[in-house]
């Protein structure tokens, strides 16, 4: 009896022993393998739930959909808020201010811009300024700034002509660094340069090195345009490039102008350089380059002291070569 006993416990332990090995097993498996669900010893489900590892994705998925429609929903505000500010009215250009101008007429600056009307975001300073210097060429300094919602202001500096050079009928300006502005028939005292052609210049390319400095580069060919330009001369296509007199023909000007201050209207003429028509009847040169004008004016004044003791009347002196000075009487 107690022999039979014995097997029958024996028996239930080790069907303990099985079962618990076989749920030992099975959370083992259910941590490495999440599909896998447990069954107890007749084969049937203890459960339905949700392994761990679908729980994470769905959560991850929905995550995803949400940065997704959260993106979107920026995107769209940005693009409304864009449309917004590009077609209301607060920001098309009503007001253009300009300063600094002193001879050309606002009324024609505000000609070549085109701006009014037009929304404020589509506006390149850039193009402003390079229409504005190519339509005006005695503008030295351009500063164009844009202020929110609709204004734009301008800022100009003008050229300050010098010497007003004249070629028959046309008349144009020349300002202290040289350079060749359109004669905007403003009362101004100026020194005429009375001449038989256009001066001798050079282009002048300007370029900006920063927001603050231009450099000019100058083409080393000199220019000397035909008499004959004056019958065909068009103002817009001169003043396309900046242009410079010589150094050599602006520093015989002044040098002349120096000795001179009381002479209003000098002479230039292509083949003797420059001079200035004497008081007492005739026509003075000394040529391009005045590195000795003292010893000119002093060949000069012994030729006329010469003349007068001979009693010749000249038309015309010259002294543009020391070693070989000569008069020239008549026409």
């Amino acid at each position: 009896m107690e022999n039979r006993d014995s097997r029958r416990s024996e028996k239930v332990r080790q069907r303990l022993k099985r079962e618990s090995n076989t749920w030992i097993n099975q959370a083992s498996r259910r941590l490495t393998d999440p599909n896998i669900s447990l069954k107890n010893n007749n084969a049937q489900s203890f459960s339905t739930s949700v392994p761990i590892g679908s729980q994470a994705e769905k959560r991850n998925h929905f995550f995803r959909i949400g940065w997704r429609l959260i993106s979107f929903l920026l995107t769209a505000a940005f693009s409304f808020g864009l449309y917004q500010m590009w077609t209301r009215p607060e920001f098309r250009i009503s007001d253009i201010k300009i300063n600094g101008l002193q001879r050309i007429p606002e009324d024609e600056v505000l000609s070549k811009l085109d701006l009014n009307g037009k929304q404020i975001f589509t506006v390149d300073t850039g193009a402003i300024k390079q229409s504005l210097e190519r339509a005006f060429p005695e503008l030295w300094d351009i500063r164009v700034h844009l202020v929110m919602p609709n204004q734009v202001s301008i800022q100009l500096i003008e050229r300050q002509p010098m010497i007003a050079w004249k070629f028959a009928e046309l008349v144009m300006w020349v300002d202290a660094e040289g350079f060749l502005i359109p004669d905007r028939n403003s009362e101004q005292d100026l020194l005429t340069i009375k001449a038989d052609t256009l001066p001798v210049y050079q282009l002048a390319i300007e370029h900006a090195i920063d927001d603050e400095t231009l450099e000019i580069d100058r083409i080393s060919n000199i220019f000397r345009d035909k008499p004959q330009i004056k019958n065909d001369f068009q103002q817009s296509i001169f003043f396309a490039f900046p242009k410079k007199i010589t150094q050599n023909l602006l520093t015989a000007i002044l040098q002349l102008n120096a000795w001179m201050p009381d002479e209003k209207e000098l002479l230039y003429e292509s083949v003797r350089g420059v001079g200035w028509q004497d008081v007492r009847g005739w026509d003075v040169f000394i040529g391009s380059k005045l590195e000795n004008i003292n010893d000119k004016m002093l060949m000069y004044e012994t030729i006329i002291r010469e003349l007068d003791k001979q009693g010749i009347q000249p038309s015309l002196v010259s002294v543009e070569f020391l070693h070989a000075p000569y008069y020239r009487l008549g026409n």
